[in-house]
C-alpha cells in the first residue's frame, strides 16, 4: 500500500534544502494527523463482515486458475476505498471467521491478517489506530484477536495516537490507555507523560518528568529482583512502597492509574493506605484497576486434617 504522506502535482518540482525536510515531514504528518484524529471512530461493540471485502479476501486467498494475486489485491484495496480504518478490521474478522469456498477455517485463514497486513504495507500506527474501537469488542473470540494484533506493536506507535488526540483537544482513548496499562503499566506511564500528558511548556515539566522516571526506576528494579529471585516476591523494598505512596497523591489521573495497575497485577505493593486511597479514586479507569479491592476472596479449599477428618460433615465427601 502507497503511504506518501504528500505527492506533489503533476509538472510541479518540488525542492528543499536537506535542512529542511525533516521539518516539512513532521509538518506533513501533523497536517495527516489534524485530518484523521477527529474522525477516529467511537468504541464499538461489534465488528461486522463488509461482505464484498470478506468475498474478496477469500478470493485472494483461494486464487482460480490465471488469477494474478497483486491484481486482486488492488481490488481489494479498492473495495475499502484504500483507507486503512476500513480494511483492517475486515482482514481480522476474516482471521477469525472467513473460510474457504468449502466452508473450512484453516491455517490459510487465520493467517490472513498477518500475511495480507503485510503485503499491503500497512504501518503499525495505522493498524493501532483502525483497531482501538475494538479493543473492548463484545466478541471473545475478536477481543482476543484484536489484542494479540496489539501485542505486535510498540509504545511509540501508541504514543503517536493518544498525542495526535491531545493536539486535537480530544481526551486520549480509553480503551487505548486501559490496553497500555493492563500490558506494561511502567513503559506506560513513561511513553504518555513527556510529550502528551505532561507539556512542556507547563513550568517545572522536567522536575516533574524526573521525579516520575525515578519512581518508575524503582519500583521496576523490585519486579526485575522479583523476577529473577533476586528478592521475595512477598516483599516490598521500602524506598519501592514509599514512591508509591507519592505517586498515589498526585493530581493526574494517569500518575494515579500507574499505582493502581502495580497493585492489581502486583498484590506485595498493596497496602491499607495506598487502597484505601485510590479505591474510590474520581478517575473511572483508576477505579477499575481498583476492582480487585471489591472482590471477595476466595476460600481455601477444605482438606481432612492429619486424622482424616474434615472440618465439617457438609464439608467431606458423602460416605455410604
Amino acid at each position: 500500500m502507497n503511504k506518501q504522506v504528500a505527492t506533489a502535482r503533476p509538472g510541479w518540482r518540488v525542492t528543499a534544502h536537506p535542512r529542511c525536510r525533516r521539518t516539512l515531514a513532521i509538518l506533513a504528518v501533523s497536517v495527516m494527523w489534524s485530518m484523521v484524529i477527529p474522525h477516529l471512530p467511537a468504541q464499538e461493540t461489534a465488528l461486522k463482515p463488509d461482505p464484498a471485502i470478506q468475498l474478496q479476501v477469500r478470493r485472494l486467498l483461494n486464487p482460480q486458475s490465471g488469477d494474478n494475486f497483486f491484481k486482486e489485491l488492488e481490488a481489494l484495496e479498492k473495495l475499502a476505498g484504500r483507507r486503512d480504518e476500513r480494511l483492517v478490521p475486515q482482514l481480522l474478522y476474516y482471521s477469525v471467521y472467513g473460510t474457504d469456498a468449502k466452508g473450512q477455517h484453516d491455517l490459510k485463514e487465520a493467517m490472513a491478517f498477518d500475511r495480507l497486513v503485510d503485503q499491503l504495507d500497512i504501518s503499525p500506527t495505522s493498524i493501532a489506530q483502525a483497531l482501538v474501537p475494538y479493543l473492548e469488542i463484545e466478541d471473545p473470540k475478536l477481543r482476543e484477536a484484536v489484542r494479540e494484533a496489539f501485542s505486535e506493536i510498540g509504545y511509540s506507535d501508541f504514543q503517536s495516537l493518544v498525542e495526535a488526540a491531545v493536539a486535537q483537544g480530544a481526551p486520549p482513548p480509553k480503551g487505548l490507555v486501559r490496553y497500555m496499562y493492563q500490558r506494561n503499566p511502567g513503559e506506560a506511564l513513561l511513553t504518555l507523560v513527556p510529550t502528551s500528558l505532561l507539556p512542556r511548556n507547563r513550568e517545572g515539566w522536567k522536575e516533574k518528568w524526573k521525579s516520575l522516571l525515578w519512581a518508575e526506576h524503582v519500583v521496576s528494579d523490585v519486579l526485575w529482583k522479583h523476577k529473577h529471585e533476586f528478592l521475595d516476591k512477598r516483599k516490598v523494598e521500602p524506598q519501592a512502597s514509599a514512591q508509591l505512596e507519592r505517586l498515589a497523591k498526585d493530581e493526574a489521573w494517569w500518575v494515579r492509574l500507574y499505582v493502581a495497575e502495580i497493585m492489581r497485577q502486583h498484590p506485595a505493593f498493596r497496602t491499607p493506605e495506598l487502597v484505601s486511597r485510590l479505591k474510590d479514586d474520581p478517575h473511572n479507569l483508576v477505579r477499575e484497576a481498583m476492582d480487585f479491592t471489591r472482590q471477595k476472596p476466595k476460600e481455601s479449599p477444605k482438606t481432612p486434617d492429619e486424622r482424616g477428618q474434615w472440618p465439617s460433615a457438609k464439608a467431606g465427601p458423602e460416605r455410604k
